[in-house]
C-alpha cells in the first residue's frame, strides 16, 4: 500500500500557456509562458539549517518560477515542417545559472514513404559544456541561521551549476513497413 504524504505541506501551483498565431498559410508562430511556484511551508528551523538551501515560503531550487520561448514553424501541403526556436533559461532556472536563450532548429520532410527528421539544439552552444562546476552556479538565499557563504557573500547558500548538453545534430531516417505503413 503507497500512499503520498507531503511531508514540508508543499505548495505547487502553476499556469502554462501555450499560442498558435497563423503568420501566413504555411508559417505558425507559437509562443509560451509558464510560471510554476513551489515552496515548502512547514521546515522547521533545525532541518532548514541542516538542508541550507529549503527554506519555508522561499521557492525551491531547481524549480525555475518562469519558462518562456518560442518558435516559427513552416509547413506545407507536402508534409515537410521546418522550425526554428528559443527557450528562455530565466532566474532560478534548473540549471542553478544566470539567464540565459537556447536555440534550436529541425526538419521533418517525407522521402517517399519514409520521412527525414533533422534537428540541430542548442546550436549557439549556450551554457553548453560536459561537466557540472560544483559549487559555481547562482547563490541561494539561506536560512537565517545559515554560516556559510557563495562567492564572499554570507547567507548565501552554494549551489552547483549545471550545462546543457553542447550543440548537437541528431538525424533520424524513418522506414515503415507492414501494419505499420
Amino acid at each position: 500500500i503507497q500512499r503520498p504524504i507531503n511531508l514540508a505541506s508543499s505548495v505547487y501551483s502553476g499556469v502554462e500557456t501555450n499560442l498558435s498565431l497563423a503568420v501566413s498559410p504555411n508559417v505558425d508562430f507559437q509562443p509560451y509562458y509558464n510560471i510554476q511556484i513551489a515552496y515548502p511551508t512547514s521546515v522547521d528551523a533545525q532541518t532548514q539549517f541542516i538542508l541550507g538551501n529549503v527554506v519555508n515560503n522561499q521557492q525551491y531550487l531547481g524549480v525555475p518560477l518562469h519558462k518562456e520561448g518560442w518558435q516559427f514553424a513552416y509547413h506545407n501541403p507536402a508534409h515537410t515542417q521546418a522550425t526554428i526556436g528559443a527557450d528562455y533559461y530565466a532566474r532560478n532556472n534548473s540549471l542553478n545559472v544566470r539567464p540565459f536563450w537556447s536555440y534550436n532548429a529541425s526538419l521533418n520532410t517525407p522521402i517517399g514513404d519514409d520521412t527525414l527528421h533533422i534537428g540541430w539544439s542548442n546550436f549557439t552552444n549556450a551554457n553548453a559544456g560536459i561537466f557540472s562546476i560544483f559549487q559555481g552556479g547562482v547563490g541561494y538565499p539561506a536560512a537565517p541561521c545559515y554560516t556559510g557563504s557563495c562567492f564572499g557573500k554570507a547567507g548565501l547558500y552554494c549551489t552547483n551549476a549545471y550545462v546543457l548538453a553542447p550543440h548537437m545534430l541528431t538525424v533520424t531516417f524513418d522506414h515503415r513497413w507492414g501494419s505499420l505503413h
